[in-house]
């Protein structure tokens, strides 16, 4: 019978590229061979993992993503597809509508008006706060303080001001204040 040789979890975490904690988990899990041994020096427990069990676990795991292992630029390896499937939850365009809560009420609170126009938030308030724009005030409460109903964000159309209308529509504004 051969003799199994044992690395410590953080050797194997090291080789997996692995947290500790995914590698004690997957022990925990029965997916790689591990035992607990007394450290002769601590007198404390330490989990052991069996190195064949590790190299099989990292072949699989490379296997069925079907991409080799990239090499990044600290050195260390790692698995492509689980990089690229972080990057599609992060970078994922879905309908921004579809976040929007009950999507047939007729109104909505500020966050949900920027989703639903595509505008900033910021850019919303400031056309409650100029008038540009209908808003019902519900007090303080969670989802903020507006309700904007959705008719009236349908009905929003830019204007085109030239340099000389932005300047007057500034002075008029400093005026007013």
């Amino acid at each position: 019978m051969p003799q199994v040789e044992w690395i410590t979890k953080d050797a194997a975490a090291q080789e997996l590229n692995l947290s500790v904690r995914r590698i004690q988990d997957l022990a925990k899990e029965e997916k790689i061979k591990s035992k607990l041994e007394k450290n002769p020096a601590t007198g404390h427990k330490t989990l052991m993992l069996d190195a064949g069990s590790v190299a099989a676990y990292q072949a699989q795991q490379e296997q069925a993503a079907n991409l080799p292992a990239v090499q990044r630029s600290n050195g260390a390896s790692g698995d492509f597809n689980k990089i690229a499937r972080l990057a599609a939850e992060v970078f994922r365009h879905d309908d921004p509508t579809a976040r929007i809560g009950k999507p047939d009420a007729p109104w909505l609170t500020l966050d949900q008006a920027a989703l639903y126009s595509g505008l900033p938030r910021s850019f919303l308030r400031s056309l409650i706060d100029s008038g540009k724009l209908a808003a019902f005030d519900t007090g303080p409460r969670s989802g903020g303080r507006y309700r904007v109903a959705k008719k009236d964000l349908d009905g929003l159309h830019g204007e085109r001001l030239t340099g000389q209308q932005r300047e007057i529509e500034r002075i008029e504004a400093r005026e007013e204040s």
